[in-house]
This record gives C-alpha cells, sequence and structure tokens, in this order.
C-alpha cells in the first residue's frame, strides 16, 4: 500500500491535469492489486461462483 500511498501523495501536489489522474489511477490500482493479493492469499479463500465473463465466446 505504501505504493498507493506515495502516488496519492505526489497526485496531492499536482494541479488537476494528465500527471495527476496517471499518478490516482497508479494509486487506485495499487489499492485493488493489494486487496486482491490479501483475498488470494487469506486461508480458505474460494473463488467467485459466477466466472462467465472469463469463457471465451463461441465463434
Amino acid at each position: 500500500m505504501k505504493s498507493a500511498e506515495d502516488a496519492r501523495a505526489q497526485a496531492d501536489q499536482l494541479p488537476a491535469g494528465p500527471e495527476r489522474k496517471r499518478l490516482l489511477q497508479k494509486a487506485r490500482q495499487s489499492e485493488i492489486a493489494a486487496g486482491i493479493d490479501d483475498w488470494i492469499s487469506s486461508p480458505g479463500s474460494h473463488p467467485p461462483a459466477n466466472l462467465d465473463f472469463m469463457k471465451k465466446p463461441k465463434a
């Protein structure tokens, strides 16, 4: 989560614009990745019940 905190701190120093937006997106992605890592690492974790979105469409 340090990566997310660092990116947010940097974004807070910038005016609105593409660089600030990129840093905030990086912070969100880091937070999501940390949440997924926690979920996968937790004992007894189970995959989502509905994984239909991962199936390839039939040709």
